[in-house]
């Protein structure tokens, strides 16, 4: 009735021995598992349209999200040029962003394949994960949708489980090019959806288009920001190119949420505090402050809420000994204990 591939799904493994089984067709006298099967079987028929539903469904479940991020901490950077001959194996950083061109894989498939291949090898000598960002609101501008889903799916399907991928970030949303928000929404879910059709083993995110407004004189985030506070989404902005709509459904489809924080160290942790509500590894997608406070905050920020992060640039040298040391701290709530002191009867 069963075989022994049951825990896997075919073409890719799963860490979730509880997905749906795979089995035979009939029993062993013949008689049928499931009459349904059969009737499936004889009316089936090749489609051109993906399943609707798909960006959903096949989500990492909440317990896969973090097994796969068991690795421990990331901490990385962020490479426009591909390979940063300035950043040495042993500055410490284990992670890499690496954004790729869909007018290359336009113009010539294969070497587009070719170049990523490269960046995953040279950074895989190093001892680097990478992340490649597929798409970002620049170069989504003046294409058709179909022609984007495409892309993410080709490509996802081509490296789906490659170890020296980290994640896919889907869609790196700067939020200034693409001003349709209906179109934007559109894209949240559809290439959620291609790119599961890929069924990509490493995890699929998008870093949404979302910042914190000042906060007023007085306020104090990191006190509103303790257990039981319900502050949050009423701090955030938007612009014209976003809406809170579009962020809560690209956080809400990621099986990892990320964020991108800016140079504002509260700012910095009030997002993250809000990501961390989704209950999933959160991945902090730039930082930009060179203040050596700040750092300090932010990396401590970092290290007891477990999140990964990447600077926008190389840290500065004068606090490379933080990324080597960085460590996530144990999450811990300290109690009182209460003795009772002895009585003789």
């Amino acid at each position: 009735m069963n075989d022994r591939n049951w825990e896997s799904r075919w073409d890719r493994s799963t860490l979730d021995a509880y997905e749906p089984s795979f089995h035979n067709i009939l029993y062993a006298d013949g008689t049928p598992i499931d009459e349904r099967e059969l009737q499936l079987i004889r009316d089936y028929h090749f489609t051109d349209n993906f399943d609707e539903g798909v960006e959903i469904t096949d989500r990492f479940t909440t317990e896969r999200a973090w097994k796969w991020m068991s690795i421990g901490p990331v901490k990385g950077y962020t490479d426009a040029n591909h390979i940063d001959e300035s950043v040495s194996e042993n500055d410490g950083y284990n992670a890499i962003r690496v954004c790729f061109n869909i007018d290359n894989w336009k113009q010539n498939r294969e070497a587009f394949y070719k170049d990523l291949d490269a960046v995953l090898d040279k950074y895989d000598k190093r001892g680097t994960l990478v992340q490649p960002v597929l798409l970002t609101d620049y170069s989504t501008r003046g294409r058709s949708v179909e022609e984007l889903q495409e892309y993410v799916l080709c490509v996802i399907n081509r490296f789906y489980a490659d170890p020296r991928i980290l994640a896919w970030d889907l869609f790196w949303d700067q939020g200034i090019h693409e001003t349709d928000l209906d179109r934007k929404m559109q894209l949240v879910t559809s290439l959620f959806r291609y790119g599961r059709q890929a069924y990509a083993n490493q995890p699929l995110t998008m870093t949404p288009f979302v910042r914190v407004q000042e906060f007023p004189e007085g306020f104090n985030p990191w006190e509103a920001m303790l257990h039981g506070r319900t502050a949050g989404w009423t701090h955030l902005i938007y612009g014209d190119t976003s809406s809170d709509k579009i962020v809560y459904k690209a956080w809400s489809l990621s099986d990892v949420v990320s964020y991108y924080g800016g140079d504002n160290a509260d700012h910095i942790a009030w997002l993250g505090a809000v990501c961390q509500k989704f209950g999933r590894p959160v991945f902090c997608m730039g930082w930009n402050s060179d203040s050596s406070d700040d750092i300090d905050k932010i990396l401590d920020r970092f290290a007891h809420n477990h999140v990964f992060w990447f600077r926008s640039t190389v840290m500065p040298d004068a606090k490379m000994d933080k990324v080597r040391l960085f460590r996530f701290f144990p999450v811990s709530t300290q109690r009182q204990v209460m003795v009772k002191p002895m009585v003789n009867e």
